[in-house]
């Protein structure tokens, strides 16, 4: 934990700490849509990003990390930085917690932001997922990040993150769509009905994956695998959500109704 998955479009004459352009958009979007009180932005599994100071300028950042070298390196650039886990070190409450990679305990997550608060974070470790399960946030959109793109504040059922594709239209606005229609199209040599057809390859490699696994025992990644005609191709995880990735931020307040 601490390693951004990240690459920083950004680099200081030393190589080092840089803000990433697209994840400064996307916060910079969260504030002009919702005009949050931003006074005190923690962010432990930092590394080197430094992507808050660049999109929350008059706040007090507080950038926390195990990693000796990203710590000594942030702070000399001139920010407050700590080595420490998360689960020793303090920070007080804040106004916006950001996890990116990274994940912590809910309970812990309640406690350091404040009511009316904020956390941003994504789902590659299913952060957004467990924070979604917990009852004292609400989320309050989902900010696509891609990167080259403008991000978009998307408040409009985000929720359906969670609620896979279930026909040909809904699979055709997600983000998946592309990839899966060429694999599709490679195993079938066809591109029509992606859907159905994909459906239909996860199904048949279920039941070839035994069989498959025994012959092949390299390809136990916890991908699914489908055979055909000799040639082995790896299926993406089942059907994608209705809408957004894990690498987009998903924006939770803290209601000031809900007790810590």
């Amino acid at each position: 934990m601490g390693e951004a998955e990240f690459e920083s479009s950004e680099k200081n004459s030393r190589g080092d700490v840089a803000p990433n352009k697209e994840l400064v958009a996307c916060y910079q979007a969260f504030q002009e849509a919702l005009h949050p009180k931003v006074d005190t932005v923690y962010y432990p599994g930092c590394d080197l990003d430094t992507s808050p100071s660049a999109a929350f300028p008059d706040s007090r950042v507080i950038y926390v990390d195990v990693n000796e070298y990203s710590v000594d390196h942030l702070q000399r650039a001139g920010l407050e930085a700590h080595k420490a886990s998360v689960d020793e070190f303090d920070p007080g409450s804040v106004d916006v917690l950001i996890l990116l990679n990274f994940s912590i305990d809910p309970v812990l997550s309640a406690r350091l932001v404040k009511e009316k608060g904020y956390v941003l974070c994504n789902d590659y470790n299913g952060t957004a997922s467990q924070i979604f399960k917990d009852e004292k946030f609400s989320l309050k959109a989902i900010i696509t990040n891609k990167t080259g793109e403008k991000p978009h504040f998307d408040s409009d059922d985000p929720e359906q993150y969670w609620q896979t594709v279930a026909t040909e239209e809904e699979l055709r606005k997600s983000p998946a769509y592309e990839s899966i229609a060429k694999r599709v199209e490679q195993i079938t040599g066809k591109r029509e009905n992606i859907f159905a057809e994909y459906t239909r390859l996860i199904q048949e490699a279920e039941q070839q994956q035994e069989e498959l696994l025994r012959e092949h025992p390299e390809l136990k990644d916890g991908m699914p695998h489908y055979m055909r005609d000799g040639k082995i191709y790896t299926l993406f995880p089942p059907l994608p959500p209705k809408k957004g990735t894990n690498a987009d931020i998903f924006v939770f307040e803290k209601p000031n109704s809900l007790k810590k």
